[in-house]
């Protein structure tokens, strides 16, 4: 059984994981948007929160200073799993970028 891994990350900062077993991660603090691969959601966790990383491949990034513990999963069997789907309301980070990419476009001076 591997020990628990407690971890800081600062926001807008990205931790690429690459599993070999399940793992539950727990939020300590701050904000996480976590994609998995072959998981078609987003998801976006705050403090106190748990979820189950189950695929090969696990993108984590801090939307603020954040700090999270992982374990193996057989280790935390009898913790409750909770997995959250994106709040309705919460932009997208593409959509984010689009929105602000638009705004640049419509403040140039047309020439033509």
């Amino acid at each position: 059984m591997q020990p628990q891994t407690d971890q800081s990350l600062a926001a807008q900062r990205i931790l690429t994981l690459r599993c070999a077993a399940p793992r539950q991660l727990h939020v300590i603090s701050g904000y996480l948007w976590i994609t998995q691969s072959h998981d078609g959601c987003d998801h976006f966790l705050r403090a106190g929160e748990t979820m189950l990383l189950h695929n090969e491949r696990c993108v984590i990034e801090a939307l603020s200073d954040s700090q999270f513990r992982w374990e193996a999963a057989g280790a935390v069997a009898s913790a409750k799993v909770r997995q959250r789907k994106p709040h309705i309301g919460e932009p997208i980070r593409w959509q984010l970028r689009l929105t602000a990419h638009l705004a640049g476009l419509l403040q140039r001076p047309f020439s033509g």
